[in-house]
């Protein structure tokens, strides 16, 4: 089969698993496979996002995952149009994704930072995971809005996970006598420690900070994100999330 070059790039690629027809009349490009998968490509990260947001909200048996990077489109009649590793990894996600839950790549949500509060979105890491059938592991993040923070999404079917905090070095000035105060907290054997303030002080830098520093002395690290919880059951849904348990 020959592959006719149409247009080559870096996109975002979104792919959605639903058992209805999807349409996307703001991709640039879009088609659809033999295996039930919708694939759109946009121009923008927050065009992509947008349009895997809209889906969510409104099909909720849809799986999407979202990926971003360099994309190839060809003209591959009866096949996918679009060829690149966020291609393969947008479908990767999509795959494990549950009913109704939107998962995009760590690439992604760096773009996506300063948009999240213009989109009405909040993301958590899930950990650097590493699929069945995926060539590479990457973190994966799980997307909520306020009319999909309720719901409940099974573990996703992984290979690896075993923290998800970043690990990447944090601009951190000073705190040694609050990071200190948590260190010896739990060294008397405190099961759980809060970090408490004013917003705006630099509560969860601490606390990531001492995630980062410590992450070898336990079994396991897990960062997950309180912005909208504001429920115990709500509460009880994200650290699940974020464990990969039921």
């Amino acid at each position: 089969m020959a592959l006719i070059p149409q247009r080559a790039g870096f996109f975002s690629i979104v792919v959605v698993r639903a058992g209805e027809v999807v349409t996307a009349e703001t991709a640039l490009a879009f088609c659809s496979t033999s295996e039930g998968e919708y694939i759109a490509l946009f121009q923008t990260p927050t065009e992509a996002m947008s349009w895997a947001l809209q889906v969510c909200d409104e099909k909720a048996t849809a799986r999407v995952g979202v990926d971003t990077g360099a994309v190839l489109q060809v003209d591959a009649p009866e096949a996918s149009n679009f060829l690149g590793s966020p291609v393969d990894w947008s479908q990767a996600l999509a795959r494990v994704a549950s009913p109704g839950q939107l998962l995009i790549s760590k690439e992604m949500w760096t773009l996506l930072i300063r948009a999240g509060d213009e989109l009405g979105f909040v993301a958590s890491s899930l950990g650097v995971c590493r699929f069945a059938g995926a060539e590479q592991a990457g973190e994966v993040y799980d997307v909520r809005t306020h009319s999909t923070v309720g719901r409940l999404h099974a573990p996703l079917e992984i290979l690896a996970c075993t923290t998800n905090h970043s690990g990447e070095a944090l601009v951190f000035v000073g705190r040694e006598q609050e990071f200190s105060e948590i260190d010896e907290t739990f060294e008397r054997g405190v099961a759980v420690v809060s970090v408490v303030g004013p917003g705006g002080i630099g509560k969860s830098r601490l606390s990531q900070r001492f995630a980062g520093v410590r992450a070898d002395q336990y079994d396991r690290v897990v960062v997950c994100d309180m912005r909208l919880v504001h429920t115990l059951e709500r509460f009880q849904q994200v650290v699940a999330t974020a464990l990969g348990v039921p």
